[in-house]
Parts: C-alpha cells; structure tokens; sequence
C-alpha cells in the first residue's frame, strides 16, 4: 500500500535496516552515544540524552528525515546541526529520571511492547540492585501482557488505580498481578500518591534500590506534578 501511493505521488520511500539504521550505541552518562547510518552520511558519536535502543532508532529516523527534507537525502548534515539538535530534545515520561534519593524513573509504557522495551532498557542502562515498580493500568489496556514483559526486571510491585475514570481498580489489578508475580511481591495502594509514598519508601532500603513508575500515561503525568512538587530532585 505504501510502495503504491510512492508511486502514484512519485515520492521515494526509505527503509529503516536497508536505506537507514543505527550502525552502534554505546551507554554514556545521561544517555547513550550512537553511531546513525544516514542517506546521505554516516555520523558517528552523537550524543543522545536518552535511554532505550528503541530511542537510538528514533535518533535514525530523525537524521533520516532532516536529511529527506533538507536535501533529498543526498546532503550530508553538518555535525553542529545534529548536536544542538539533539541535546534540545527532550522526551518527557519516557525512562524520565525525577527523584533522587531514591532514584525514581516515570515511562509511559502503555502496552506490552513499550513495557518490553522499558524492560529491556532497565537492564542495560541502569545498574539498580532492587527494582519497585508502581503500576497503573487503563481497564481496556493488556494489563497482563505489561506485567508479563516486566516480571523479570521487579523485585517488588504496588499496583494503584491510575488517576481516570477508564483505569482498571486497584484490587482487580492486583489480583491479575498475582497470578503472574510472587503473591508476597504484590501490594495494593489504591491512592496513587500513597503508592509513590510507599514505593520510595521501598526503593530507599538498598543503596542501588531504584522506583520506577509506569502502566498509564496519566499516572506518569500525576507522577510528574507529584515530584515537583516535593522537590524530588532537590534544589
């Protein structure tokens, strides 16, 4: 279907892993440093301020268009252009680092495969020693799907009801939570705030203990004005 409205506009389609890619990437502090293979230029240690392989992808597809629009995709970029650009970039509530002390991380991972590359993130990007996830799930999202992809990376999880009127309730998550999760490793907080207080609290007993909160884009928002608020970075 693509190929075919290229053709009948006589535009050029191009192709992440054939026409782009990320050649490498490389765990830096505050982010990652990748290497792009571009249309028209392959740009090395380009400094990306954030977490995930699925973010070095979206840096290839950034270069990729900029360099569509600006040339056709046969002008290099100059290496000014790319890094005032990408250390503008900003992508609020994804592996979002808003509390020290413990650390605490926000993602607005929604559904399994976003919880999956949250997962895989964590591993590789973080060196926590003990994990506490604070989950809230909309009631017509895969909330099964999202505990399964993040089972492997959790040592403790407090489900909550995430602040809309489509979340699934506290207890009915919970109760999916412990079919999947150590029955001992669930608790419930049905007030997303006692959940963030809770979840510090547990995440602040080892030195390495990390927060992480994630399941709904608007537990991630409340999540957001909550440690603004109580200066969870300090000053």
């Amino acid at each position: 279907m693509l190929r075919h409205a290229a053709a009948v506009t006589e535009s050029t389609i191009a192709i992440e892993g054939a026409d782009f890619d990320v050649d490498s990437t490389t765990v830096a502090v505050g982010g990652q440093v990748v290497t792009v293979r571009g249309l028209a230029a392959t740009y090395e240690h380009l400094l990306l301020p954030f977490f995930g392989d699925h973010q070095a992808e979206n840096a290839a597809v950034a270069v990729a268009a900029v360099e569509a629009f600006l040339g056709g995709g046969t002008q290099e970029l100059t290496g000014d252009v790319l890094d005032e650009g990408f250390a503008a970039a900003s992508s609020p509530g994804r592996l979002q680092l808003v509390g020290l002390a413990p650390r605490t991380i926000v993602d607005a991972a929604h559904n399994p495969h976003g919880a999956a590359s949250l997962a895989a993130a964590l591993g590789r990007y973080f060196d926590f020693d003990r994990v506490t996830v604070v989950l809230g799930v909309l009631a017509e999202k895969d909330a099964e799907g999202i505990l399964r992809e993040l089972l492997p990376v959790v040592d403790e999880l407090i489900v909550t009801t995430a602040p809309s009127a489509r979340a699934l309730p506290a207890e009915d998550l919970a109760a999916l939570a412990r079919t999947i999760f150590p029955a001992d490793a669930v608790r419930v907080a049905e007030d997303p705030r006692g959940a963030l207080t809770a979840g510090r609290l547990l995440a602040a007993r080892t030195e390495k203990g990390a927060l992480l909160v994630t399941g709904s884009i608007t537990l991630v928002g409340h999540t957001l004005t909550v440690s603004r608020d109580e200066g969870w970075l300090g000053s």
